[in-house]
């Protein structure tokens, strides 16, 4: 695996009345987000804490484009994680039947049909990105699988789990139920239990890693037993493809120490020293980083002086904005990358 990438959204306010303020989506993503960085993902975190302007606001554009980015920056043997967290519903899409649909912090009840954000093109852009290893978490009312359809777990193949690939969806709830929050640790409880079986509770066989099945077996046991204590009823669901079973957590190598942060398990890893082989693939790519942040440099240089902006014509001057925008998200990117692995190689 190359790289693995994070995608969050979290909303707890909306702008549209219809749609009743929620009290913990945005603590979901950004403990998602601390655990998933310290676990070596590249995180992408939208939540409505933000300001209006910044572009990581979760309105509905906002989420789409950034996820387009961050799937046209995915190479082939890439995992990629989108996580949401806020309300949602079921819309007559394209399709013309309800399908399940996520509330984004500008969504118009009235516009809904129209303008929400289908599960169906979340994950369309996942799959178009080309990676190989792909997973949906939705912490979402009736964002469930249908009960009705009839589901077949894929085949396990032990000792696989590297080469796995495939995509894999699980949602809070049944298409049917709504998915709840829990005042006392201030999460939605699916994600609660999805945070904590990342800490390496969903490991029960300690292999070293939690993998999608184990997260999945977690989640749902946790939640019947929050079930029957709370008597909530809440069944996660899941949908999974291919072969294998994808890794989202990988402990191997690494000294693994839980702690408790706001009665949240998080894990702390305690790097163990760098092997030279190691070493050396991330000193050749950080080469490579470095390469990519000067290439980017000299692009937006260019394009910037090629032509007096103002004096072209709409379309072109558009184009050309586009581009330079483009450009310099690329060496954004390259810059913390670079960061990233200047601290691994100093630890």
């Amino acid at each position: 695996m190359t790289n693995r990438w994070a995608f969050l959204v979290g909303v707890n306010r909306y702008s549209d009345p219809n749609f009743g303020t929620l009290k913990f989506c945005v603590n979901d993503v950004l403990a998602l987000e601390q655990i998933l960085t310290q676990l070596g993902y590249q995180v992408v975190c939208l939540h409505d804490e933000l300001d209006t302007d910044n572009r990581l606001f979760p309105t509905r554009d906002n989420v789409e484009a950034r996820l387009i980015e961050l799937c046209q920056a995915v190479q082939p043997d890439d995992l990629v994680w989108v996580h949401f967290a806020c309300h949602g519903t079921r819309a007559e899409k394209e399709s013309k039947k309800k399908e399940p649909v996520l509330i984004t912090q500008d969504t118009q009840l009235t516009l809904l049909n129209q303008r929400a954000l289908s599960v169906a093109e979340v994950e369309r852009h996942m799959r178009d990105s080309g990676g190989n290893k792909l997973v949906l978490s939705l912490d979402a009312c009736h964002s469930g699988v249908d009960i009705g359809r009839d589901l077949t777990d894929p085949e396990f193949i032990k000792n696989v789990y590297d080469l796995a690939e495939g995509f894999a969806l699980i949602a809070a709830s049944t298409a049917e139920q709504t998915a709840l929050e829990w005042q006392q640790v201030q999460h939605g409880v699916f994600t609660y239990y999805l945070l904590e079986g990342l800490s390496g509770k969903a490991d029960r066989n300690g292999k070293k890693m939690v993998t999608v099945d184990d997260l999945k077996n977690h989640v749902l046991d946790a939640l019947r037993r929050w079930n029957v204590k709370h008597g909530g009823i809440q069944e996660p669901t899941a949908r999974t493809e291919g072969l294998g079973d994808i890794i989202l957590a990988d402990y191997r190598g690494d000294i693994r120490k839980a702690v408790v942060i706001n009665s949240l398990p998080v894990v702390e890893l305690v790097k163990s020293p760098l092997t030279p082989t190691q070493r050396s693939h991330l000193e050749q790519e950080l080469k490579e980083q470095q390469q990519e942040y000067d290439y980017r440099n000299q692009e937006i240089e260019f394009l910037s002086n090629s032509e007096k902006i103002d004096d072209l014509r709409p379309q072109e001057r558009f184009r050309l904005t586009q581009q330079i925008a483009e450009a310099k998200q690329k060496r954004e990117r390259a810059a913390k990358r670079m960061e990233e692995l200047e601290k691994e190689l100093n630890l």
